[in-house]
């Protein structure tokens, strides 16, 4: 049965520690998608952007209660009604309660994590539902996570990882920038990683800033469009089943559309991809 992407925009920002504006990112992807031609080159896909439902943005987003409550309420409604839920946030903190409504819904799958920052501090600025925690209560809810573009840790996060081991027989399986662009097998390695059903948090930073600019902590030494581009495809040609996605950090700047129509664009990609 084909699944129609149904945008949710979920414009929470509440712990961003040095860029802000995440709370723009959400209309500003949605302002880009308009000029996203509608075919993809690569899968050959017409994409009906017309189709795509896009609902109001989630409002009174005051607390992180209210984030959880709202999301748990429009996951449900979006599941049920067999539609493939996008999320555009807003920090990365929103993915923590969609994990946890995804989870009443479905029970096996692994979180397939493309970030610059690993998300693993127990705490951060005094409080656990932090952008840089968010990771660290999807582990603690036991979905296994695959993270790749890694680039940038703590000295806890580092020790945490070794505690844990972040290797093949790990619920937490992670590729670092820098050994990705070394090694020529990396993308096998993730996908292999990866359970049948899977969910998508894309942290824009996880491109290296020379390609999207526009979000709160850029780190150098990041993906490249075509690296990402590549994993997505291989995802799909494993058979694996998208359950729901979330792309989050995009700051948007006035002067730079290149990074609202990238992170747009890559969008369109997985609408091309997955949407079926």
């Amino acid at each position: 049965m084909m699944r129609k992407p149904v945008i949710i925009p979920v414009p929470y920002e509440k712990t961003t520690s040095y860029g802000k504006g995440a709370k723009n990112g959400p209309s500003a992807i949605i302002s880009a998608l308009k000029y996203v031609e509608d075919y993809d080159i690569e899968e050959n896909r017409i994409i009906d952007k017309a189709s795509v439902k896009i609902l109001p943005a989630l409002k009174n987003l005051n607390t992180y209660q209210k984030l959880s409550d709202e999301i748990d309420k429009v996951t449900k409604k979006v599941l049920t009604s067999v539609g493939l839920p996008i999320y555009l946030g807003g920090e990365h903190t929103i993915t923590t309660p969609i994990i946890a409504a995804i989870k009443k819904q479905h029970s096996d799958f692994t979180v397939l994590h493309l970030d610059a920052h690993s998300d693993l501090r127990d705490t951060y600025s005094g409080t656990k539902h932090s952008h840089a925690c968010v990771m660290r209560r999807v582990y603690e809810m036991n979905v296994p996570i695959v993270s790749a573009g890694i680039r940038s840790q703590s000295g806890e996060e580092s020790k945490f990882i070794a505690d844990v081991g972040a290797n093949g027989c790990s619920p937490l399986c992670i590729s670092y920038a820098h050994d990705i662009h070394k090694d020529k097998n990396w993308i096998e390695k993730a996908v292999k990683n990866l359970s049948k059903n899977f969910y998508l948090s894309f942290d824009v930073d996880v491109f290296d800033p020379s390609i999207v600019r526009a979000t709160g902590t850029p780190e150098p030494g990041g993906l490249s469009w075509q690296q990402i581009v590549d994993l997505l495809t291989a995802v799909k040609e494993a058979k694996k089943h998208l359950l729901a996605m979330d792309m989050v950090e995009l700051a948007p700047v006035i002067s730079d559309h290149a990074s609202d129509f990238t992170c747009a664009k890559l969008l369109h990609k997985i609408f091309a991809l997955f949407d079926k």
